[in-house]
């Protein structure tokens, strides 16, 4: 068993929450969109659809489009009039709760339109079992300029701030506009070249987590391709500030015999921990907690260990009540193994990132609720492991751990797999990488050494995001899985596990090693902990 799933502890007003029932999480996020010039849809029996993106394409060429509306239901079909779409790859989402008034149903395809395919106007027809709704799809001539988003930066904002964001793509021009769906968020398109386009926006204290998409909108009506956006908040209103995730095989009471498997615990960390009270037992081994961005869930590795083995991603609310097991489900056939491991959370809250694969393994994304899964590095498969995954802040770069290379090594990779950077180089083995927060100016990690008879130790390290400064900050030999304990939206601290008392405690630090303090004072021996983490 990895030490992931081996490790962890608890303090006074600490409890289990791994083994509690399933989670009830918020339902599928999916895009949701504003009518926009040019998309007005019509409908029946109130079934509405709010926006095609993109509503149009060029005569020999193949578009991806998104449809998105309040009441798509599942055996929803999809029909194009007139000559040369063939529509390929539909994958449809089901709405959710509506409750408040937010489109989470989506039909994703890919119309694939023939040279000969008639010019203007297509009418897209969504039906559903005794209703339908329609919109339009426009063939443009062979080698017509469109407009086509290739990247936004930042794909995140923060409610009550105010954000410079870049739309790089192809086919702009003067009067093209941005375009936000949902409510919350106010655009104003500052400048606009044939490539690229600024735009500031200004996001309002109630703006929704939902799925958002960010479109350019022509005044002819044409509008571009939808590229995600998400919305994360300041604070959270589940678990306290300060409070910390992590795994242990505790006991219901100090000096007992330890459980044979670890469960998730929380704990407010603001003191010293004493006085430990209760820790439930895992039916099976958990491992790898993580806050979601706003504190309001955790999500969580739970391994089988009955015959045929794996490993499954799960969801909980953070006080343990709602446990949901998440499993991933491509929009284009996608093979996703059983052996699913290391999740976190996108900064949006809206994305899970892990990996998938027993011997080898690959990064992944999906939803939260499992949907559009895809894999993100390596783009096939390769016989090199994967482990430890993580977003940057803003949710541009992934740091994790690989033996692509030979020992494992710290990399970094842009969030669509490209642009792959080896951050260090050793003998040594190198792991569970973290970003600062919330600035991620550099990177934590272990650094794992064994000498001849295969005695480790391990010890802390940072390094600058482009593999400068890599500096050790313990030289113990007993420090390992570092996280970040945030004090502030400006600083913070990094936490970890040592057993340099003689047991396995949590501690922190500032981030060049000093003022280290001991967090909690379990003193059980055989206990063990792992994988500290908390949000801001």
């Amino acid at each position: 068993m990895n030490r992931g799933m081996d490790r962890f502890r608890t303090g006074s007003d600490l409890h289990t929450i791994s083994q509690l029932t399933w989670l009830r999480w918020l339902g599928a996020c999916i895009a949701i969109v504003m009518c926009l010039p040019g998309c007005t849809g019509s409908s029946s029996a109130g079934k509405k659809v709010l926006k095609l993106s993109p509503n149009n394409g060029a005569r020999n060429t193949t578009a991806h489009v998104l449809i998105t509306g309040t009441t798509i239901v599942a055996g929803s079909t999809l029909t194009v009039s007139g000559n040369g779409i063939t529509i390929a790859n539909v994958h449809v989402t089901p709405s959710v709760d509506n409750s408040d008034g937010v489109e989470k149903g989506s039909i994703v395809a890919d119309f694939v339109i023939a040279a000969d395919a008639d010019l203007d106007g297509h009418t897209v027809t969504i039906a559903w079992p005794g209703a339908s709704a329609t919109v339009t799809f426009t063939v443009l001539p062979l080698g017509s300029s469109t407009v086509s988003i290739t990247k936004v930066e930042p794909r995140t904002v923060r409610r009550e701030q105010t954000t410079q964001v870049t739309i790089t793509g192809l086919g702009f021009q003067a009067g093209d506009v941005v375009a936000v769906s949902g409510t919350g968020i106010t655009v104003t398109t500052d400048s606009v070249t044939s490539d690229v386009i600024h735009a500031t926006f200004v996001v309002d204290a109630t703006a929704s987590q939902a799925d958002r998409l960010v479109t350019v909108v022509r005044a002819n009506g044409l509008v571009s391709n939808g590229v995600d956006f998400g919305v994360s908040v300041p604070s959270g209103i589940g678990s306290a500030s300060g409070t910390i995730v992590f795994t242990s095989n505790l006991t219901t009471m100090p000096g007992g015999a330890v459980s044979a498997y670890p469960s998730v615990y929380t704990g407010l960390f603001n003191s010293f921990y004493s006085n430990l009270t209760q820790a439930s037992v895992s039916l099976m081994p958990d491992s790898h907690p993580r806050f979601s961005p706003d504190r309001t869930a955790i999500v969580f590795v739970r391994s089988d260990n009955s015959t045929g083995g794996g490993s499954s991603i799960y969801l909980m609310d953070h006080d343990g009540q709602h446990v949901r097991k998440v499993t991933p489900v491509g929009d284009h056939g996608e093979s996703f193994g059983k052996y699913s491991n290391w999740p976190s959370f996108h900064p949006d809250g809206r994305h899970i990132l892990f990996t998938n694969g027993a011997e080898f393994s690959r990064i992944a994304i999906m939803d939260v609720d499992g949907s559009h899964a895809r894999f993100i590095y390596p783009a096939a498969n390769a016989n090199i492991n994967v482990t430890g995954p993580l977003y940057s802040p803003v949710g541009l770069k992934i740091v994790f751990s690989s033996t692509q290379d030979g020992p494992a090594h710290i990399f970094v990779v842009n969030d669509d797999g490209t642009n792959l950077q080896r951050l260090t180089n050793t003998s040594d083995g190198d792991r569970h990488p973290a970003y600062s927060y919330p600035l991620g100016g550099f990177i934590t990690y272990e650094r794992d050494h064994y000498d001849n008879a295969g005695n480790a130790t391990r010890n802390l390290y940072t390094i600058g995001f482009d593999g400068s400064n890599n500096t050790a900050i313990t030289t113990d030999g007993k420090s390992f899985d570092p996280g970040f304990f945030h004090n502030s939206d400006t600083v913070s601290s990094i936490v970890f596990v040592s057993n340099r008392s003689g047991n396995d405690e949590i501690y922190k630090m500032n981030n060049q090693g000093g003022d280290v303090v001991q967090m909690t004072t379990l003193n059980l021996s055989g206990a063990a902990l792992n994988d500290p983490s908390t949000t801001p």
